[in-house]
């Protein structure tokens, strides 16, 4: 039986803008999902969207799964399922990529109907999730050819036209908050990491240099000398008396009881070393 070409009527309903055909029933027009039925159940188009998944998608995958998930909630089973040919189409406005493509399948529900549809398929893929939208204008196979002149144009043109389009903007919110409360968090830990750091640091280096004072006077046969007079330290022999003048003259000697100081040069100190 040839369905010809009905009268259309274009709705604009609070979320999805649709041509109606003429007897065509609508079911569902909610913000996630939108059908519609012949009237002798022959033929049927059916949208439905979802946002935030956290794995890329390709518009064949999600049209095919998006289906076959939609069956289920209605008590039919899809099997036989394929996409008979695929071309890539001009996304709607907010997707990155789409494509058009004929799905052939078998229905089985209250009784069995091979399938043949139409696909229109969009998805955004970011760096952290993905947003994707179909509609399908699906017919009985043994009468596809009298749908097939009108059915795909009338599915291609349904689009959801809600404020928050299969959640969406709230999905987009949550994720921007969610990022943000991600990179707080990050910089807190980045500056307990670096607080951390830096003291295991300090105590290496503390370590280190306590390590290098020991055993450098060993190895060296020297070590660091202060003096009350401000000069900096110096290395000195160990194991020796060193004495600072004022004037910043050095002298030494093996003999412990050395004392430098004079009557007429009185201004000698001994200098202690840093171990």
């Amino acid at each position: 039986m040839t369905q010809s070409l009905p009268s259309i009527q274009s709705v604009r309903g609070p979320f999805f803008y649709y041509p109606l055909p003429q007897g065509w029933i609508v079911g569902e027009q909610g913000n996630f999902a939108f059908t519609m039925n012949a009237p002798n159940r022959s033929a049927a188009v059916w949208n439905s969207g979802m946002s935030g998944w956290m794995y890329p998608l390709t518009p064949e995958v999600f049209a095919t799964e998006k289906f076959v998930d939609m069956c289920r909630c209605v008590g039919i089973t899809v099997s036989n399922l394929s996409v008979l040919g695929s071309g890539s189409i001009q996304p709607l406005p907010g997707y990155t990529h789409a494509a058009a493509m004929e799905l052939v399948c078998t229905l089985t529900g209250n009784g069995t109907m091979n399938m043949r549809a139409a696909v229109f398929s969009h998805v955004a893929n970011t760096y952290n999730r993905s947003d994707a939208c179909f509609t399908i204008g699906f017919a009985n196979a043994d009468m596809w050819d009298s749908y097939i002149s009108w059915l795909p144009a009338i599915a291609a043109q349904v689009v959801n036209i809600g404020p928050n389009p299969y959640g969406r903007t709230g999905m987009s919110m949550a994720i921007s908050e969610i990022g943000i409360r991600d990179n707080l968090a990050f910089q807190d830990y980045l500056r307990w990491s670096q607080q951390n750091w830096a003291g295991v640091q300090a105590d290496r280096d503390a370590s280190f240099n306590f390590q290098h004072s020991q055993n450098d006077p060993t190895l060296t046969g020297q070590q660091w000398y202060t003096n009350p007079y401000g000069y900096p330290a110096q290395r000195l022999a160990s194991g020796i008396t060193h004495w600072m003048n004022r004037d910043g003259r050095v002298q030494s000697s093996y003999d412990p009881s050395f004392d430098p100081n004079t009557p007429l040069d009185p201004n000698w100190t001994r200098m202690t070393s840093q171990d």
